[in-house]
């Protein structure tokens, strides 16, 4: 009876005792199995509510995630789409600054050196913005938007102020515009500019105040801007000869003509034909020189041309 064990139940009610007999081995193994059972229920639950958790985190991160995704997929698309904005807004910028040096030129304005450009004229559009905007991809919106508004609000200001004041300035001298050369004098191809060459009537290296025009002969001459003709006639050097005051300081030379269709004293029209091409004076071919002289000083045509 030592390797067993007995187990005696007895009722309250008075009902026959009962007692239940079992070895000790087989108690043990019970144990042991119940506690196994237990400890491997519990590490089961323990398991599953650990996994539940994580899954519900990781659902929440991934809700998270695709709308970080859906954030960033948006402004993507909105730097994208100012940065074509900026790229056409700097390729305008520079037609507006091109123009505006034109019209100084012409106008005899002094250069704007006290703005620089904005977008760094001459450079590829919208590169320089690029490389800024890359690094504000992960900030907010709207900070984007207001780096935009700043920018193009910045540029208009500048832009509005500068031709305000090209305008006062070209407002207080209302006849020089049309008395500033401006077009081509003739059709044709410039084959010398405004620069030192070789003469070929004295084989010498000289400074070519002017434009060599080459043309057919009997081609027309047209005045580049309105003036008045204070020369007409022949040179023994430049052949048939054709000068014209314009004021403000501008006179234009157009030499070798063939026929001279106005005379001293005259007025003339800008785009008005003044004369026709030839190979007077001094030529071996038929073509135009023509200068520029401002303040009787020679200066490069190629200046005043705008065409």
């Amino acid at each position: 009876m030592k390797n067993k064990l007995s187990i005696i139940i007895l009722d309250s009610k008075g009902s026959p005792v009962r007692q239940l007999t079992a070895s000790r081995l087989a108690v043990s193994v019970s144990l042991i199995l119940l506690v196994i059972f237990i400890v491997g229920s519990m590490a089961l639950i323990w398991d599953y509510n650990e996994k539940r958790q994580k899954l519900s985190q990781r659902g929440v991160l991934q809700k998270a995630l695709a709308e970080k995704q859906a954030v960033i997929r948006q402004q993507k698309r909105h730097i994208e789409s100012f940065v074509t904005q900026l790229a056409n807004l700097s390729q305008n910028i520079a037609e507006l600054k091109r123009f505006e040096s034109e019209i100084r030129v012409v106008a005899n304005l002094e250069p704007n050196h006290d703005q620089e450009s904005v977008f760094g004229i001459g450079g590829s559009a919208g590169e320089g913005f690029k490389t800024d905007i890359e690094s504000e991809k992960n900030k907010n919106g709207i900070e984007i938007n207001r780096i935009e508004q700043s920018s193009s609000h910045s540029i208009i200001q500048d832009q509005k102020r500068t031709f305000e004041m090209l305008l006062e300035q070209s407002e207080s001298m209302p006849n020089m515009l049309a008395s500033t050369p401006s077009i081509r004098p003739a059709d044709g191809q410039i084959v010398t500019g405004f620069e030192r060459r070789k003469s070929l009537l004295t084989d010498r290296e000289e400074f070519n105040q002017g434009l060599d025009i080459v043309n057919e002969k009997g081609t027309p001459v047209i005045a580049t801007a309105d003036g008045q003709v204070t020369f007409s006639g022949f040179k023994p050097t430049t052949g048939q000869t054709l000068i014209i005051d314009h004021g403000f300081g501008f006179v234009t030379e157009y030499d070798h003509l063939d026929s001279i269709l106005k005379q001293v004293g005259e007025q003339v029209k800008r785009g008005e034909q003044i004369a026709t091409m030839g190979e007077s004076g001094q030529a071996d071919t038929p073509h135009l020189h023509y200068e520029v002289h401002l303040n009787g000083i020679p200066v490069n045509p190629s200046r005043y041309i705008l065409q």
